[in-house]
């Protein structure tokens, strides 16, 4: 086993000016549509419809929904939930698959016993046989913290379940984040983000689950993992600004590049979309950026700037807009209308449709903008409802149908 630790190289700044015309014509999608002044058009956008649907659960891990809900291959979704049971000092772990119609596939629970008071985190995501792999990060009872990782068929079984070894992580827990990325090789990378001291650790583990080696950067506030068929990608915030890495399959960087994704915007998401693509976005301020990177971290289409109330679709070519408006209804309650808008580039309205909630301090509901998915009749949004002070956010998907 080998561990590396090392800082960022400067190696150079990326100019993004070649191959976007050609993207066009390679991709069943293009990132070149951009974001203009709205304007208006004759034709009437059509009437979409929300309606509630699948229960995902309560949820303590506000800052990293993505490890609790992922997009599968067949266009369903997988969901984590884990609840700490203070009194009981365990750790309920529910975890399951959703169809593309939100139904139920299968689902699983289990109970990790915790020390009292310490928090639980988790993370699921899809390999490449249509199982899973499963990660609880926990503190025993003992007061120890520890990983640990399941293999699971399709139906969700266990195939093994271990404590993953982790020399050369310096430190884990409370202040940090933890990523899981399955590898075609069937591997797989566990992430770990300490944020007191800005290190961002990279594992390779094999498919059994043994450690292989470990990389640490350092200067990093905030990373993210995407793997590929001969190593993975590691996209970064650092003091120099975003950072992206090529690594091979023993974790050796192959490249190193600076992002510039104007106007001084750090990462704020990542996503894998179909083909081996990756859309980056970057934030500042209310102004939002989309990059479109192909292998080799090469620009394959941008957006221009949004504003931070829409989420850009590169395999719609839409923007969807999240509009909110409160009317007071009394001296604690409010009636709040949410309105969801698909505009074209040229900002166009393409579809709309708005729905009303009755707020009060014990109740409160909001769309959660970086999480929409597309599915066959339409798309599926998290919705996040708090239930006032103390109580944990409960978290279900809202369709959004979208007629013929």
């Amino acid at each position: 086993m080998k561990g590396t630790r090392n800082g960022f190289l400067r190696t150079r700044v990326y100019s993004w000016t070649a191959g976007v015309a050609l993207a066009t014509l390679v991709m069943g999608f293009s990132a070149i549509q951009s974001y203009a002044s709205e304007v208006s058009e004759a034709a009437v956008p059509k009437q979409a419809e929300i309606e509630t649907s699948a229960a995902i659960g309560s949820f303590e891990d506000e800052g990293n929904p993505h490890n609790y809900i992922q997009p599968a291959a067949n266009g369903g979704f997988l969901v984590l939930n884990i609840e700490d049971n203070t009194e009981a000092s365990v750790a309920h772990v529910t975890y399951g698959k959703l169809d593309s119609s939100l139904e139920g596939v299968w689902k699983h629970e289990l109970d990790l016993n915790v020390q009292s008071g310490a928090s639980s985190r988790g993370v699921q995501r899809e390999t490449s046989d249509g199982g899973s792999l499963l990660l609880i990060d926990y503190t025993k009872p003992d007061g120890i913290r520890e990983l640990q990782a399941s293999r699971l068929n399709v139906d969700g079984n266990a195939v093994w379940s271990r404590t993953l070894q982790t020399d050369g992580l310096a430190s884990h827990g409370q202040n940090s984040l933890i990523g899981l990325e399955p590898l075609a090789d069937g591997g797989f990378l566990v992430s770990s983000l300490n944020r007191d001291e800005q290190a961002f650790t990279v594992l390779k583990y094999s498919e059994a689950g043994e450690e292989l080696w470990n990389r640490t950067k350092d200067g990093v506030t905030s990373g993210w993992l995407v793997g590929n068929h001969d190593g993975y990608y590691a996209l970064m915030n650092s003091p120099h600004g975003p950072v992206g890495v090529q690594a091979d399959v023993y974790g050796r960087e192959i490249r190193n590049i600076n992002f510039d994704l104007g106007s001084g915007k750090d990462i704020a998401e990542v996503r894998e979309l179909p083909g081996g693509h990756i859309a980056v976005t970057g934030l500042k301020g209310n102004s939002k950026r989309t990059q479109i990177l192909s292998n080799g971290l090469q620009l394959f289409g941008d957006t221009e700037d949004y504003p931070t109330d829409r989420v850009y679709l590169p395999e719609e070519q839409v923007y969807v807009r999240f509009s909110d408006r409160y009317d007071p209804l009394g001296s604690t309650t409010k009636m709040h209308g949410i309105t969801i808008t698909g505009l074209k580039g040229n900002g166009a309205k393409v579809w709309e449709t708005t729905t009303h909630y009755k707020e009060d301090n014990s109740f409160g509901i909001r769309y959660d903008t970086g999480l929409l998915y597309k599915i066959p009749t339409g798309y599926a949004v998290v919705t996040f409802t708090s239930g006032g002070a103390h109580k944990p956010v409960v978290l279900d998907f809202a369709k959004i149908w979208i007629p013929e």
